[in-house]
């Protein structure tokens, strides 16, 4: 670190070399084997509390993208009944279809709503659809 100072010199240096401290020794916006499985295991939670925290741990260590997940997720279990069981049929409808490339729009819409579960759940079904029709079923 201190050589990228010495070789770039002045503010551009000291800059790459903050940069480099931040990702190397603090791991701040890794993703480090840890931070995954904490992360999927609060996906998985039902514990409010748990997600909560670790939302906000995950903004402090500039995870944003992990973080609004997080708060996604959160956000599920306080949606109205009527949107829930609406959601519901669209899911049991994507997986009573027969068009693999339906059932993965439908995937990436419940993913970036943070319905990890039931998106990957359709994923395996999509990819099943598309091996079938690959072997002619």
């Amino acid at each position: 670190m201190g050589i990228a100072v010495y070789i770039t010199g002045g503010v551009l240096g000291t800059l790459v070399a903050v940069e480099c401290y931040r990702k190397l020794v603090l791991k701040k916006g890794v993703l480090t084997n840890e931070r995954r499985e904490r992360f999927d295991a609060a996906m998985n939670s039902t514990d409010e509390t748990i997600i909560l925290t670790l939302a906000q741990e995950f903004d402090k260590m500039a995870l944003k993208k992990e973080a609004k997940m997080l708060r996604k997720r959160l956000a599920l279990s306080k949606l109205p009944a009527a949107v829930k069981k609406a959601r519901s049929e669209v899911f049991r409808r994507a997986f009573k279809s027969k068009k693999p490339q339906a059932v993965m729009r439908v995937a990436i819409a419940l993913e970036k709503d943070g319905a990890v579960d039931a998106a990957s759940k359709l994923r395996v079904y999509a990819e099943t659809l598309t091996e079938a029709s690959d072997y002619g079923t």
